[in-house]
């Protein structure tokens, strides 16, 4: 079997986990890494000390690379795709969110299909494995048809980062297009329907308020509550908070229909650390039964060491490089990540106006972004 050389654009927080992971991989090297950062290029070089440091203009021209990951600030994603577009690499694996101005959506799709390569959004929360199996008993009918989804994330602060760049909303697009992007995606993966309208409720209360920086003092909303209505009748709920770290599962989904409910659960990311059980949860509860069952959900303790999704990222990997070698299509599209970059934008401007906002006409009958949403921004 060939092997596969990957590209790195970015080797912060994020990039170092994709690092870990695809070393653990047959047959796949990151053999370039482009990361200004000194400090960030020096933990990269501990990881993977064959490969090659190099400006991002010489990526671009490389010819033995064969996929791309970029895992930079949020800000940077459409410069960056923007060069990638007119190079001759055509398997990228985008770390989320897509973008962060609401002016670029169109933007950034029209290039894409001018392209005409393959962009992989990194969705990893879909591969959480409570979460697949939620996903699973979902379409399997278990519950009947599903009608209402609640997303619960009590999690850690943001992480510091290199220069502090996530403590802004003009650098990650908010915290509900940073962080929630990902609920925003399992939602529609879930209930299979455009947005249609979003209401939300959220603010700055207890984290980074006493964090001063050359650029001022941090804008990001720490909690919120988000209310999602989809086209077909069907809505989902988030509730966000992130100074809840001592909660034993970070997140929470529960699927309700007309048959019952199933719940999943997945730890906290100290859990792997620690004596308590790293397992995740499926509690399934039905109408008839009145006996709820739990199900235990595990991940091979070495992937849980490697990162912070619970496993999550290797799978993911997994199926890129099936993607690569078996010249499929991506399981998480850009128009995926640019519909959970759409709602999560409508739920920033929904907490600084008050006001409900409406998706009409933004997405046609197949759930593709038609319309210009630049006035989703704030």
């Amino acid at each position: 079997m060939a092997d596969i050389s990957y590209g790195l654009i970015g080797g912060g927080v994020m990039g170092l986990e994709h690092i870990r992971y695809v070393n653990k991989m047959n047959h796949a090297d990151i053999v370039s890494v482009v990361e200004p950062n000194k400090l960030q290029r020096n933990l990269c070089k501990k990881e993977i000390p064959s490969a090659e440091f190099m400006s991002l203009e010489n990526l671009l021209v490389s010819k033995n690379i064969d996929a791309v990951i970029v895992s930079t600030p949020n800000h940077t994603h459409f410069e960056i795709l923007k060069l990638l577009f007119k190079s001759e690499i055509k398997n990228i694996l985008l770390e989320k969110p897509v973008i962060t101005d609401p002016g670029d959506v169109l933007k950034i799709k029209k290039m894409a299909q001018e392209w005409g390569g393959k962009i992989w959004v990194g969705m990893e929360y879909r591969y959480m494995a409570p979460i697949s199996e939620l996903l699973k008993e979902t379409q399997a009918g278990t519950i009947g048809i599903p009608r209402m989804m609640m997303v619960r994330e009590h999690r850690n602060p943001f992480l510091k980062k290199v220069g502090d760049w996530n403590r802004f909303n003009k650098n990650t697009g908010g915290t509900l297009v940073e962080k929630c992007c990902h609920f925003f995606d399992l939602m529609h993966l879930f209930l299979d329907s455009n947005p249609k309208k979003v209401f939300a409720s959220g603010s700055m209360d207890v984290n980074h308020i006493n964090e001063h920086y050359k650029e001022g003092k941090p804008d990001i909303i720490d909690n919120a509550f988000v209310i999602v209505d989809f086209e077909n009748g069907k809505r989902a709920m988030l509730d966000l908070c992130m100074f809840a770290e001592g909660a034993k599962y970070q997140e929470e989904l529960s699927i309700t229909g007309d048959r019952g409910r199933i719940d999943a659960q997945v730890p906290a990311t100290w859990a792997k650390n620690s004596d308590e059980p790293t397992n995740g949860r499926l509690i399934v509860n039905m109408r008839k039964s009145l006996r709820p069952e739990v199900r235990t959900i595990s991940v091979p303790k070495d992937l849980l060491k490697i990162g912070s999704h619970f496993g999550s990222t290797w799978y993911e990997h997994l199926g890129f490089l099936s993607m690569i070698r078996n010249n499929l299509k991506p399981e998480v599209t850009l128009n995926d990540g640019l519909r959970a970059v759409i709602i999560g934008m409508a739920a920033e401007k929904s907490t600084r106006t008050g006001r409900q906002i409406d998706l009409d006409g933004i997405f046609d009958n197949h759930g593709n972004v038609i319309s210009d949403v630049s006035e989703l921004r704030c």
